[in-house]
């Protein structure tokens, strides 16, 4: 009895704690979640599992951060991404997942510690946000995180905290659309997720409540330092996920 109550409490425990810290800095759901979930699920179901509980957590969300968003930011790394997406798919039929995480992971350990060291900041233009885009939708493709490009784009810039936060959740929402929507072109059983992961929604509300009062007496220093260390905890999993196959 207390071992079935645990096994199906500790899904929704991860949940939470992903959705806790999204709320905070705006990302990070997915790949907190994922490979915990994985634990528990068939890594397949997971990953449409997790596109519906981002839709839900992004929508939610969005309501009550829309205005602080940089909108003009947003459609023009939506639009960045729908050119990224495309060549997402052309490099992962052409080069390994395993290869392409860690080429990718080295390349933003490097650029994440240069930036750091070096205090880069990067200018919002209609052009940066669109390659910026497409770096999200070509990553998102082929590695399946397209978070840290924009994260290191908005959160090394002059935008407020609030502005970063509000900015990548809602360039998620839409992100989460068109994924879907792609899904279901390709006749993927969204429903089968769906029921599933509706179990867990408990663990998005309270991560998504708690994480959204948290962040009202986060201090723009502590807020940076979150980010720099979940940029980093990415970056290392990346690696690590590249590297499992040649240790093996």
């Amino acid at each position: 009895m207390i071992q079935t109550l645990i096994a199906h409490l500790l899904p929704i425990a991860c949940v939470f704690t992903a959705a806790f810290l999204q709320a905070i800095t705006g990302f990070g759901l997915v790949i907190i979640a994922a490979p915990l979930l994985m634990f528990f699920y068939d890594p397949k179901l997971v990953v449409l599992m997790m596109v519906f509980l981002s839709l839900c957590s992004n929508t939610w969300q969005s309501i009550f951060v829309f205005r602080q968003a940089h909108h003009q930011t947003v459609f023009w790394m939506i639009a960045g991404a729908l050119i990224g997406q495309p060549l997402g798919f052309f490099i992962y039929d052409a080069i390994t997942a395993d290869g392409l995480r860690l080429f990718i992971g080295v390349l933003l350990l490097v650029s994440l510690i240069a930036m750091q060291t070096f205090k880069v900041k990067f200018s919002i233009t209609p052009r940066n946000s669109a390659v910026t885009g497409a770096a999200c939708g070509l990553m998102s493709i082929t590695t399946g995180m397209g978070g840290p490009p924009l994260i290191m784009y908005t959160a090394y810039s002059d935008f407020t905290s609030s502005q970063v936060r509000a900015t990548c959740i809602l360039f998620f929402f839409f992100n989460n659309i068109v994924s879907i929507s792609t899904y279901l072109a390709g006749g993927a059983d969204m429903a089968g997720a769906i029921e599933e992961a509706v179990w867990l929604l408990p663990g998005i509300v309270l991560g998504v409540g708690l994480g959204s009062y948290a962040f009202r007496h986060v201090s723009a220093l502590l807020f940076k330092r979150i980010i720099f260390a979940m940029l980093l905890g990415m970056c290392l999993y990346m690696i690590w996920q590249g590297l499992k196959p040649l240790i093996a």
